[in-house]
């Protein structure tokens, strides 16, 4: 009795494909343990098994030294690392966003700004030709009213 490879991510369920590969290599063996590992010699369906070209997402090489315990906490913290770099681009990406849109609000305000100088400008002189129209009608009227009642008198 022995106790099966897995799979450290738990992509594959590797006891269910030994046991497939015991059954191909002896069809209707009954010559089983209650683990369902033959009597017979089961290395070749351990390796048949173990050899499988898997093409996993979740696949990290393997380094000599390391548990499968570490291999994982190395996985994590390259995962880690990735997101972290990941999320530093965005904010990057972010922050270039701002600052292009901080531009385009200043020229944007320097635009409000030169129009309100300029419509202040045309008020001033809208308010001064105004007051001077005014004046104007204003002594017109008296001189007319000063002819009508006679005090000026006309000429001809």
């Amino acid at each position: 009795m022995w106790a099966y490879p897995t799979c450290f991510q738990f992509v594959a369920d590797l006891s269910e494909e030994y046991l497939a590969a015991l059954e191909r290599a002896n069809p209707g063996s009954t010559t089983t343990d209650a683990y369902g590992d033959t009597i017979e010699d089961s290395r070749p369906a351990v390796r048949q098994v173990l050899d499988l070209d898997r093409q996993c997402p979740e696949w990290f090489p393997y380094m000599p030294g390391f548990s499968p315990k570490e291999h994982e906490e190395r996985l994590q913290l390259l995962q880690l690392e990735q997101e972290r770099q990941r999320t530093q681009a965005m904010l990057a990406d972010s922050l270039a966003r701002i600052d292009a849109d901080s531009v385009k609000i200043g020229a944007s305000t320097e635009r409000t700004a030169a129009i309100l100088n300029d419509t202040k400008t045309f008020g001033t002189r809208s308010t001064i030709l105004s007051i001077g129209l005014t004046v104007l009608v204003l002594v017109v009227s008296v001189l007319a009213l000063l002819v009508a009642v006679g005090v000026i008198a006309r000429k001809g």
